[in-house]
């Protein structure tokens, strides 16, 4: 399955998902205005990759690197955990990282709340 390489914008986030290394993050800010559009193409090469990635089950490091994303980034940001919790219990090895800067406390607690919501190994670091 070929890379999806998507480049960020002041409003929008860099999207850079490698099979190879199985190494997905999504950085920046998330903010597009449009974002169904953005992200349903995100959700659509996702769902393809784990369908895929049942044959080999290699696991997968999901990083988020994000320094800022709006209310409707946050519904599709909790899709992408839903299919890779979906994925996980299938019984696929999947780590979520939560990156935030240290004196970013509403990243931090966005992350501990999408935590909650999903039944994912998360790790938090701070930057």
């Amino acid at each position: 399955m070929k890379p999806l390489i998507i480049k960020g914008t002041e409003y929008s986030p860099e999207i850079t998902f490698t099979p190879d290394t199985a190494v997905f993050v999504i950085s920046g800010e998330s903010r597009p205005e449009d974002a169904g559009k953005l992200y349903n193409t995100v959700l659509k090469w996702l769902e393809e990759y784990l369908a895929e990635a049942g044959k080999g089950n290699t696991g997968l490091r999901f990083e988020f690197k994000l320094l800022y994303f709006n209310t409707v980034s946050a519904k599709y940001i909790l899709e992408i955990l839903r299919l890779l919790h979906i994925s996980h219990s299938q019984g696929h090895k999947i780590q979520v990282v939560w990156h935030y800067k240290a004196k970013d406390e509403d990243i931090k607690e966005s992350g501990e709340e999408f935590a909650r919501l999903v039944n994912l190994p998360f790790e938090f670091i701070k930057e």
